[in-house]
């Protein structure tokens, strides 16, 4: 049972989705194209009252989570499951082999793995660890064209069960080619009927407990990064303005197409220029949580975009910022870091020496500082960019400055050393 055993392991843990091709990163030492900087591991600065931690277990049957699936492609949704449809990893990872293979682990009686979900106040449940499970389960069980019957209002049942047909099975290969609806009574039964295990983390519990909670239980054959738990749980305005923001042509020129967001690297990248427009700085504390600054980034994004609050936290403090306005800014600010820098915006390296990753701090900095100029004053700094050039350089032989992006980027001092030396080399080629 090698192949089953091996699909068990490495395909259902977490998903196990086989990570989409990734390109290396100049230096040859990131995936992801972006250098690390130390932010993001497992430590929480303010330990959170175990009081808050508010979740339950509970135990469910294959047909009853397709039903709750199904009722969200009907007009009036109410309790449905939400797969996250533009969730990076949902479509296009499996195999049909590895989706049949599933299908043959549930008809030989092999458990399926935990999963893991957010609860809304109103009731659906965000999906944040078994999408990939759920979806190749509502793909062969419900299939297409019943739930487009159900997208139209008519929910035609003769065409439920008319998904995909089962290949590359190892042991059941009489089921070879069949679908759903093809299997006999007793396989449909077996799969409606198969139990499973959900782990719901209620509304109640605090946003920041609820990152935590499943970066802890996150330890699967690949597990998610910050970014992609942060999707999961805030789907809506704020999921939909970052992928605008990453598929925009400026960014792939400004970054020089070296940044990678299989794993929605350039997605946490962008927010973390988000963070900056949005959440003033505390100016009290000396280290900056930047996970938690993104939660409430990523809340505050769905707040002024039209998305209902899911949480009972109150809002965060927030500038006012439109969507269309914010994006303007980071658009403007990384097509005028491209205008000067080329290549070379936003990494330690200068020209002439090797390309090193793009650097978060840098990113951050330049992009928020260069969007936020006046077009008469942009036009001056253009005018002047050699010298602009020559001191933007020389800035990053400055090891004091070299500090301000490297471990201690998210110390208070920090940010605002990077700052004042960004905006006074700007300044000073006005």
């Amino acid at each position: 049972m090698s192949l089953i055993r091996d699909a068990m392991a490495d395909a259902l843990d977490n998903d196990g989705c086989p990570s989409a091709a990734v390109q290396a990163s100049d230096d040859g030492q990131s995936a992801s194209g972006i250098e690390d900087d130390g932010a993001g591991q497992e430590t929480i600065t303010e330990p959170f009252n175990p009081d808050d931690v508010d979740i339950t277990m509970q135990a469910n049957v294959i047909s009853q989570m397709l039903d709750r699936i199904a009722r969200g492609y009907g007009n009036n949704p109410t309790g449905y499951i939400n797969l996250a449809p533009e969730f990076q990893r949902n479509d296009g990872i499996w195999t049909l082999a590895k989706k049949s293979q599933l299908i043959e682990s549930i008809l030989l009686g092999i458990p399926l793995p935990m999963f893991y979900v957010a609860a809304r106040r109103s009731g659906e449940w965000d999906v944040v660890d078994g999408i990939q499970r759920l979806g190749v389960l509502r793909d062969f069980v419900l299939g297409t064209a019943y739930l487009n019957s159900v997208k139209n209002g008519t929910a035609e049942n003769q065409l439920k069960g008319k998904g995909f047909k089962l290949s590359g099975l190892e042991f059941l290969q009489q089921f070879e080619e069949k679908t759903f609806q093809e299997l006999p009574n007793k396989q449909q039964d077996d799969i409606l009927g198969c139990n499973v295990q959900v782990t719901i983390i209620k509304a109640g519990t605090p946003d920041q407990v609820k990152f935590n909670i499943f970066r802890r239980i996150n330890t699967g054959g690949m597990p998610l990064t910050n970014q992609e738990v942060r999707h999961a749980l805030h789907q809506g305005a704020a999921t939909q303005f970052l992928k605008r923001l990453v598929e925009n042509k400026n960014f792939s020129t400004a970054t020089d197409g070296s940044v990678n967001d299989a794993r929605m690297e350039g997605r946490e990248l962008l927010l973390r220029v988000i963070v900056h427009f949005l959440l003033p700085i505390n100016n009290k504390i000396s280290k900056i949580d930047i996970d938690a600054e993104m939660n409430k980034a990523m809340r505050v994004l769905n707040h002024i975009g039209g998305t209902p609050e899911k949480s009972k936290e109150p809002l965060p403090a927030h500038n006012t910022y439109t969507l269309v306005a914010l994006e303007k800014l980071i658009i403007q600010g990384l097509s005028r870091a491209s205008t000067l820098f080329g290549n070379y915006a936003f990494r330690k390296a200068v020209p002439q020496n090797k390309r090193t990753p793009i650097n978060k701090a840098l990113f951050e900095t330049w992009t928020s500082c260069l969007g936020e100029i006046p077009e008469k004053d942009w036009q001056r700094l253009i005018a002047n960019i050699t010298s602009f050039r020559r001191d933007a350089w020389h800035l990053l032989q400055d090891p004091v400055f070299l500090d301000t992006v490297g471990n201690k980027s998210y110390l208070t001092r920090s940010i605002q050393h990077r700052y004042a030396c960004v905006q006074n080399i700007i300044d000073k080629n006005l």
